[in-house]
């Protein structure tokens, strides 16, 4: 045995790692509070609330107070003796105690018959607001932004606890963490091989205990010559009296300036977006604010989070912000609405997109917010996703099945983040070329539209059995009206899915989108599909509303 591998079997026998996380169990962001591990070399750990008037009688003895089958809720029966009589006492025990410890971590087994689970404590999930990953293993609190943070990881046995998220439930219960562990450690080396003596050692702080034994062995395993035990105690201690936090509030203490103008030298005039300078002036309050439409790209990003709708993003039931994003170059804002209704970390992000204003704000803006009346959009993007669930809706009416089949859980994503190019980027494009194509092209509904031509099946293909349908309802123009979608196909084919060559120029010529801008160019061929879904609308299903 070289040097380096008996120091490395001395820290295991002595169980130096176990003891530190005795000593120091919450020196990591997460906190072990249930582990079941080998027998062998193994670090046992069980925890549990305990009332506060009970951590010095916790911390004297080092057995385990409990463990997890000690908390199953149940109905206790007491027999004695009263005056002569045998007396029967029936009570029932929601934590399975009468000391008032509680659980935060249920182990339950089911004799054998169904795999062992482990739970983390109802109150401890709805105190958080958590919600269960079960392919990931962790339980997760969204904040104020919108931002999931792990508070719970379940995997192998182990559950680990955020110490934040810990901590602010003691505080909430007036109660200690308490903690239990029990290590052993079999070891192939003898003490003398180790230059070690038979070892007893122990040691108590203010908030642990712990004992620490290794002798000799021979009846246990042929391969093990000594075996150590490490078994102590600690306590996560309430860190005060019971305080009201909002875990929702945002912090208003910080509130961007933001560009809203230029003066007669150049410089750029800036005015707060603070609530409560907007309230004492109506002109502050509706003072548009200018960025470009890239700000939106974060929001579209994550369609599980953001929701990017006609004149309003939102994250979830968390905030929402009223835009103007019908407008072809911009995204607009009231000044006020910036202040009141973002998240500090949000602003920041709007802040390093914010440009002068660049004119007014768009027509249906101006209808709706100003004038209070009822306008609809005008950009093609916008308009497209007004029209394709109504257009889908009417055609079910009409024919019995929808022309759009519904997506795939996995898919659910592709209209949430369908949009016009919001900068000049050909990654972009491709990717909104692709996913256009997905939800006109690949969702037509094509086993129904076959079942209903009359002539000989086409050439494979939903556009082409589109195309025949068309012409067996009497539409002579069919090819004309289904081109759009054609392009989108070729620009996929050609773009997207694979390597760029000579064939993509000729697409983008063929469909007079050579030479233009990627913005135009993704204007362009999302009022092709507008035009052809409102032909659908008002030619095929005859609506004219």
């Amino acid at each position: 045995m070289d040097e380096a591998t008996k120091q490395q079997e001395i820290e295991r026998l002595l169980q130096l790692r176990q003891i530190r996380v005795i000593e120091n169990p919450t020196a990591s962001a997460f906190v072990c509070v249930y582990s079941s591990e080998d027998v062998k070399n193994g670090f046992h750990t069980f925890c549990f609330l305990l009332p506060l008037i009970g951590d010095e009688r916790f911390l004297k003895e080092l057995s385990w107070d409990y463990r997890a089958s000690d908390f199953n809720p149940q109905v206790q029966c007491v027999e004695h003796w009263r005056t002569g009589e045998k007396v029967r006492e029936i009570s029932y025990l929601p934590d399975g105690n009468e000391t008032g410890a509680q659980p935060l971590v249920h182990a339950r087994h089911f004799w054998g018959l169904r795999s062992p689970t482990i739970e983390i404590a109802e109150e401890f999930r709805l105190f958080h607001n958590l919600y269960q990953d079960t392919a990931r293993g962790v339980f997760l609190h969204s904040d104020i932004h919108g931002v999931e943070h792990e508070v719970v990881r379940v995997a192998n046995g182990r559950v680990e606890v955020h110490l934040r998220f810990l901590v602010d439930f003691l505080r909430a219960k007036q109660m200690h963490l308490a903690m239990q562990w029990d290590g052993a450690y079999w070891c192939q080396y003898s003490l003398s091989e180790l230059g070690l003596k038979s070892v007893g050692s122990e040691r108590r702080g203010a908030t642990f205990h712990w004992h620490l034994s290794a002798n000799e062995d021979r009846h246990h395993d042929d391969q093990c010559k000594c075996i150590s035990r490490v078994i102590g105690k600690a306590l996560i201690l309430c860190p005060g009296p019971v305080e009201y936090r909002d875990p929702y509030e945002e912090d208003h203490s910080a509130y961007p300036s933001f560009i809203v103008g230029y003066n007669k030298q150049g410089a750029a005039i800036t005015q707060t977006s603070d609530p409560k300078a907007a309230d004492k002036d109506a002109r502050h309050a509706l003072q548009p604010v200018f960025f470009r439409r890239g700000v939106l790209a974060r929001y579209f990003a994550e369609p599980t989070k953001f929701s990017v709708e006609d004149g309003y993003l939102r994250c979830g039931g968390l905030w929402g912000l009223r835009i103007d994003n019908d407008h072809p170059k911009y995204v607009i804002v009231f000044l006020k609405d910036l202040g009141l209704d973002l998240p500090g970390v949000e602003r920041l992000h709007w802040r390093s997109f914010n440009v002068a204003p660049d004119g007014g704000v768009s027509k249906t803006f101006y209808s709706r917010n100003i004038k209070a009346w009822f306008a609809n959009p005008t950009m093609p993007d916008l308009k497209l996703k007004h029209l394709y669930p109504m257009v889908n809706n009417l055609w079910q009416k009409a024919y019995g099945w929808p022309l759009w089949r519904e997506p795939e859980e996995e898919d659910r994503y592709v209209f949430a983040q369908v949009h016009v190019c919001l900068d000049e980027s050909q990654s972009e494009f491709d990717q909104q070329n692709g996913l256009l194509a997905k939800l006109l092209n690949d969702s037509l509904n094509e086993d129904k539209i076959k079942g209903t031509l009359r002539a000989q099946a086409p050439n494979p293909g939903g556009l082409n059995r589109l195309q025949q349908f068309f012409i067996e309802a009497g539409y002579g123009d069919a090819d004309l009206r289904i081109r759009p979608l054609r392009v989108l196909q070729e620009l996929r084919s050609k773009g997207s899915a694979h390597r760029k060559s000579s064939e993509y120029e000729v697409v983008l010529k063929r469909a007079g989108l050579k030479g233009l801008p990627v913005v135009d160019a993704s204007m362009k061929i999302f009022a092709g599909a507008v035009e052809f879904i409102e032909w659908l609308k008002v030619n095929v299903l005859k609506d004219n509303s």
